[in-house]
Order: C-alpha cells, then sequence, then structure tokens
C-alpha cells in the first residue's frame, strides 16, 4: 500500500515555505532552552512527572536538541540541503522514539494514568507529535524544492538558428 506524503508550497497556508521552517526553528530553540532552564528549578521532572534520572541526562538530550535546532536554523536561512537533511533525519528518529516510549509507558501504567489527572500531559504530548511531524513534511517539501531548483538546464538557441544566405550578386541594393 502506497501512500502519498503531502508536499506543501506553504508553511500554515500563509507563510512561504522556507519563512515558516525558520520560525519553527527558532521556536524550536526557545522551547529547548526553557526546558533547560525549568529541568533545572524543577529537579529532574520531566512534563510534571518525576523521573529518577541525573539532571546531566536531561540536559544532555536537551543541548542535542538547541544544537540540531541551531543546524536547522542555519540550515534554512543558507538553504543548505546538508544541514536541513542533518535535522530531519534527528527529528525524524527521535520522534519515532519518544513516540514508542510514550506508548511504552502508557501500556504499563494505563490503570495509574486514567485515575489520575495526566490528559493534559497526554494532550500536550500528541500536540507536540503532530507540530514535530508538521516541521518533518515541511523540511521535506523544502528539501525536494531546494533539490529541485538547483538542477539547471542551458539551452544553446543558437544550434537552432537558421541562416539564410542573401539572394542577388552579394551586393548592397541600396
Amino acid at each position: 500500500m502506497l501512500i502519498e506524503i503531502p508536499v506543501f508550497k506553504r508553511a500554515c497556508f500563509c507563510v512561504p515555505l522556507r519563512y515558516g521552517i525558520i520560525i519553527l526553528g527558532y521556536l524550536n530553540v526557545v522551547i529547548s532552552i526553557f526546558y533547560v532552564v525549568s529541568e533545572r528549578m524543577l529537579g529532574g521532572m520531566h512534563r510534571g512527572v518525576p523521573i529518577p534520572a541525573p539532571f546531566w541526562v536531561f540536559f544532555l538530550v536537551y543541548a542535542a536538541e538547541i544544537i540540531f535546532s541551531v543546524v536547522l536554523v542555519i540550515g534554512a536561512h543558507k538553504k543548505l540541503c546538508i544541514l536541513l537533511n542533518a535535522f530531519y533525519y534527528y527529528s525524524l528518529s527521535t520522534t519515532l522514539v519518544a513516540f514508542v516510549c510514550l506508548l511504552v509507558v502508557w501500556g504499563l501504567y494505563h490503570n495509574v494514568l486514567l485515575e489520575s489527572d495526566t490528559y493534559l500531559e497526554l494532550t500536550i504530548a500528541f500536540s507536540s507529535f503532530a507540530v514535530h511531524i508538521y516541521l518533518l513534511l515541511l523540511i521535506r517539501s523544502e528539501v525536494k524544492k531546494l533539490s529541485n531548483c538547483n538542477s539547471y538546464v542551458v539551452v544553446n538557441h543558437m544550434s537552432e538558428v537558421a541562416i539564410e544566405q542573401p539572394k542577388g550578386e552579394g551586393r548592397n541594393a541600396l
């Protein structure tokens, strides 16, 4: 079964594609920095749930997120397909890993999650996945657009021109 992946011409139906990627890239950098600061203040809590992991684990994860978000912003500003592809594959892999982890946690603690008020956290998690998938589709569309625009075709029209010989004796009629 084949699924056609959409190709976008604009981000959010109103902003040009590259500017939308730049805006989402800057937003991603700001949110990642906010998470690093809030993790330090909250002491190892992730989305309101205490996780028994040292701070340096969270710091490494968010540091990688910040670095790749900066790679996205630079790649979008300079129209570099290599940097956009690097963020694309990083974001695709981390989104899939996070989704699998969310499903595992949901499966293990299904009864506990239903008893407590975690619907807000699940809503935030799924909306975050939706935004990341949308960003991935935007980046894929931009990379396809940049790869198609960089293929220059030069046509020599001079080889198609036919020059007729003047009729007559070869002297100027005037």
